[in-house]
C-alpha cells in the first residue's frame, strides 16, 4: 500500500474545499463553481460582496515561541489549553478560551464536522505538540490571514472511525461510506479499513473496507475503523483523524503531522482472530506559498494487522490516507513512509462545506 501525496503547483484559487468567501481569484478570474471574482479579486458566493468567513483573523496573533508541552485543542468548544509539566508540577495555560469569536464549526456536505480556529498569524514552536482534547468531536482546521509557522508536531492519530469490538465491523466517522473493516467470525481475523485504497482482507475472516474520498480532498474525510476479530477476537484499530492548515499568505512546516490509523488488537488467550488495522486519515495544506523546511513529515499510514491467538487468523492491515498540498511549493516534499510523491494541477474545486447552524 502506498500513501498518495499530491501537490498542486498552481497559484490562484488555492483552497479546494471550504467556501469561506475570501480566497484569491485564479487567472482570468477563475473561481470554484458557484462563486465569482469580485472587485477585490476575491472569490465570493455569487450575489455576495462579503469577504468575512474562514479567514476572519478574529483570534489575532498567537506566537507560542518559548513554550513547551501539549496543546490540547477542543473541536467542540474551541478551547486551546497548553499542558506543561507532569504530576504535581503540571499546570495549564489557556491559549484560546472556549466559545470565543474566531472559532467556529463547519458542516461538510458529507464527512466529519470541522472545528476551525481563525488567526491573524500563528506560530507553533518545536517544543509544543497539538493533540485533541478529550471532548473533541471533529476534525482540526487552523487558518490564518497572515503567516503560519508549524515547527511543533500535530498528532491526530486514531481520531477517526472506531474499530469494531470482537466479531463486529469497523465504523466510519460520518463519512457517508461503509469503509470499516469487515468482522471476523469463528476465529477469523477482522478486515482492515479502507480509505485511499482498499483495506486488506484477513487471511481468513473479514473483508477489507472499500476505498473512498478523492486525492484532492474536496471533502475532508477521516480514516475508518478496522473490523474486530472473531470469537475472543482483538478489537479493530481506530482510523486516523483529519488535519487542515490553511493560509492566505504562507505556511512553513518543519515538523510532523500524523493522522495514522491504529493497529488491530491481538486475539484473546481463549482463542480469537486478530483485529483489523484502522485506515489513515487526511492532511490538507493550502496556501499561496508552502515552505517545506527540514524535518517536515506527512504521515497517514494504515494501522498494522493484529495477530491471531494460537492457530487463529490474523487481521488485515488498514489503508493509507490522503495528503494534498495546494499551493506553490518551496522545498521538496520529504520521502514519506510508503509514500508516493507526485505533482498535479487541478482546476476543479467543488464546494464541500457550509457554516453549521
Amino acid at each position: 500500500m502506498r500513501l498518495a501525496v499530491v501537490a498542486l503547483l498552481a497559484a490562484g484559487c488555492y483552497h479546494p474545499s471550504i467556501p469561506d468567501q475570501s480566497f484569491v481569484c485564479g487567472p482570468d478570474g477563475l473561481c470554484p463553481s458557484g462563486f465569482s471574482c469580485n472587485a477585490a479579486r476575491l472569490c465570493a458566493a455569487q450575489g455576495s460582496t462579503t469577504t468575512s468567513g474562514l479567514y476572519s483573523g478574529l483570534l489575532g496573533d498567537r506566537d507560542l515561541t518559548g513554550l513547551s508541552g501539549i496543546l490540547e485543542c477542543s473541536t467542540k468548544t474551541g478551547q486551546m489549553k497548553l499542558r506543561t509539566g507532569s504530576g504535581a508540577t503540571e499546570s495549564d495555560m489557556v491559549i484560546v478560551p472556549a466559545s470565543t469569536a474566531g472559532f467556529f464549526r463547519l458542516a461538510q456536505t458529507t464527512g466529519p464536522m470541522l472545528g476551525v480556529w481563525s488567526f491573524a498569524t500563528f506560530s507553533l514552536p518545536a517544543g509544543v505538540t497539538i493533540k485533541p482534547a478529550s471532548d473533541s468531536d471533529a476534525m482540526l482546521v487552523l487558518s490564518t490571514t497572515g503567516a503560519m509557522t508549524v515547527d511543533g508536531a500535530i498528532d491526530w492519530r486514531g481520531f477517526g472511525g472506531f474499530g469494531g469490538l470482537a466479531a463486529q465491523p469497523g465504523q466510519d466517522k460520518n463519512s457517508g461510506v461503509a469503509a470499516g473493516g469487515g468482522a471476523g467470525s469463528s476465529g477469523g481475523g477482522g478486515g482492515g479499513a479502507g480509505h485511499a485504497t482498499l483495506g486488506e482482507s484477513a487471511p481468513v475472516g473479514g473483508v477489507g473496507g472499500a476505498s473512498y474520498g478523492t486525492s484532492d480532498l474536496a471533502i475532508l474525510h477521516a480514516g475508518a475503523g478496522g473490523g474486530g476479530g472473531g470469537d475472543d477476537g482483538g478489537r479493530g484499530g481506530n482510523g486516523g483523524g483529519s488535519v487542515a492548515l490553511l493560509s492566505r499568505a504562507q505556511v512553513t512546516l518543519a515538523s510532523s503531522i500524523d493522522v495514522s490509523g491504529i493497529a488491530g488488537g491481538t486475539g484473546g488467550v481463549a482463542g480469537g482472530g486478530g483485529g483489523g488495522g484502522g485506515s489513515g486519515g487526511s492532511i490538507l495544506v493550502s496556501a499561496p506559498q508552502i515552505v517545506l523546511a527540514s524535518g517536515h513529515a506527512f504521515t497517514s499510514l494504515g494501522g498494522t494487522a493484529g495477530a491471531g491467538s494460537s492457530m487463529e487468523s490474523a487481521g488485515g492491515a488498514g489503508s493509507v490516507g490522503h495528503v494534498y498540498l495546494a499551493g506553490t511549493l518551496s522545498g521538496t516534499p520529504a520521502s514519506q513512509p510508503e509514500a508516493s510523491i507526485t505533482a498535479k494541477q487541478d482546476t476543479s474545486f467543488p464546494a464541500g462545506a457550509t457554516a453549521a447552524p
